[in-house]
């Protein structure tokens, strides 16, 4: 069966900063996406860590505070990359996966709207 085809959650891109703590060692890296079941993570460099691995992943963000997933294993690897399975989520961690979700599904066409129609304004 494709991979693909056993997700129990959609991925949705995510860009962002991320460190993950694999034996009291920390990896900085990029979360190229997320699901309500795990991550996406790029590492610069390859590290040794089996599949099963216990971790901690912190996404790291400009704009203010990162979230913290602490209960997570790595599901698996290709190269530079790690598939993280979220093993136990609190509730803000439930909160931010669901706000970027919620990002994620917004309809394009209302993106694409200038600020005087959000406002009920017609355009000068």
């Amino acid at each position: 069966m494709p991979r693909t085809e056993r997700r129990r959650h959609p991925r949705f891109p995510f860009h962002s900063s991320g460190l993950l703590e694999i034996a009291g060692m920390s990896h900085r890296g990029v979360v190229l996406d997320l699901s309500l079941n795990g991550a996406l993570f790029r590492l610069p460099v390859q590290i040794a860590a089996p599949i099963g691995q216990f971790c901690c992943l912190e996404l790291l963000q400009a704009s203010g505070p990162g979230c913290l997933f602490p209960a997570t294993r790595i599901a698996c690897r290709h190269d530079d990359l790690l598939g993280l399975e979220f093993v136990e989520l609190d509730n803000s961690a439930r909160l931010f996966l669901a706000s970027v979700i919620d990002m994620n599904l917004a309809v394009s066409s209302l993106l694409e709207r200038k600020l005087p129609s959000l406002l009920g304004q017609s355009a000068a």
